[in-house]
């Protein structure tokens, strides 16, 4: 820096800083040690900081017009040919940064390159929560049987309330270190494709609860121990006598909270009504005590359920569930609102 701000008085220099956004703080972060313990003492509050390993970017952002910062890391041994990278010392290692300037379609944006991204990414979150009062918001990774469940073992990480991971294959001893170290509170999404156990009881009260590709090992015992909103599962092994002794739970419970439940039953199951409803009152549809689709908002967009064809449960308290069989899927449908937002069109 031309300019040795850290000579300044503490109060001139907060004045001339509150001055510039976010961005350009973080830009000034990068110049020396000095200037990153100065933006540091603003101790700037991001509204969100996410992660994706899949994709290799970080997405830092303070809910405001321009006040973002994305960095890209991409998967290279060298930068492509033509490239100009400024050198900048990040939690004691030299990264070559292409910023902005070169980036036009992106203005708030940074590329880096390396052989490692899950290592760079994991320096690059830890400055941002070092010089931000930050916490890590999301993390997405589509990628890396063996590496992720590595990553959790950073506490920065470990209580990120929004976690996707999708992975081929990973064994039972994987599969124990990532239980041990996800703490998600919000959202927790896996999609496996062999059969692993779940052993950690406190991700049964996520929020939103979803393991697709393979759920078989997930037995009746846990399936009722759901303290969740949503809960997605994918290839389950359940019988007609599990999906009755679910209903029949529910209906003696106090359960406020459970909004939806999706399971995939095996392919080619064959549902049996009146097992699955044995010793349960059901009802058909009537218009008069609900609408006909169920709306389902917990994704990125939002989903019509047509629901005027499932069968109608009642609590003792008045809470109302629709049960849909549709081949080879069984949903549990709560409405909290009977008269929710309803499609312009039918589909």
């Amino acid at each position: 820096m031309s300019l040795r701000l850290y000579k300044f008085p503490d109060l001139l220099i907060r004045k001339v800083l509150c001055q510039m956004n976010a961005t350009t703080l973080f830009e000034l972060s990068l110049c020396s040690t000095e200037s990153k313990i100065i933006v540091k003492k603003l101790k700037l509050k991001p509204s969100k900081l996410e992660i994706d390993f899949g994709e290799g970017h970080i997405d830092l952002n303070f809910g405001k017009q321009l006040e973002s910062i994305y960095w890209e890391v991409k998967r290279r041994t060298t930068p492509p040919s033509g490239r100009y990278l400024t050198d900048r010392v990040i939690c004691g290692k030299i990264i070559g940064i292409e910023t902005r300037a070169n980036l036009l379609e992106k203005p708030n944006s940074y590329l880096s390159y390396t052989i490692s991204v899950e290592w760079l990414l994991y320096f690059l979150t830890e400055y941002m929560l070092d010089i931000f009062d930050a916490k890590v918001t999301r993390i997405v990774s589509h990628w890396a049987d063996l590496h992720w469940p590595i990553l959790f073992l950073w506490k920065s990480f470990q209580n990120c309330p929004s976690v996707t991971l999708h992975a081929h294959n990973i064994g039972q001893m994987n599969m124990q270190l990532l239980m041990d170290n996800v703490n998600a509170t919000e959202r927790f999404e896996i999609k496996l494709k062999n059969k692993v156990e779940f052993t950690r009881k406190k991700l049964f009260n996520c929020e939103y609860f979803s393991c697709l590709g393979s759920a078989e090992l997930m037995s009746r015992k846990k399936l009722v121990s759901f303290d969740s909103r949503v809960v997605r599962l994918g290839m389950t092994s359940y019988t007609t006598r599990d999906l009755n002794y679910f209903i029949k739970k529910w209906l003696r419970s106090r359960n406020l909270k459970l909004e939806m439940l999706v399971l995939q039953l095996n392919r080619g199951y064959h549902f049996e009504e009146d097992d699955i409803f044995n010793q349960i009152y059901v009802e058909w549809w009537d218009e008069t005590k609900r609408a006909p689709y169920y709306c389902d908002a917990t994704g990125d967009f939002i989903e019509f359920i047509d629901a005027s064809n499932g069968y109608e449960i009642e609590r003792f308290d008045g809470m109302l569930a629709t049960v849909l069989l549709d081949q080879d899927k069984f949903h549990f449908l709560v409405w909290h609102n009977r008269f929710p937002p309803q499609p312009e069109d039918d589909f």
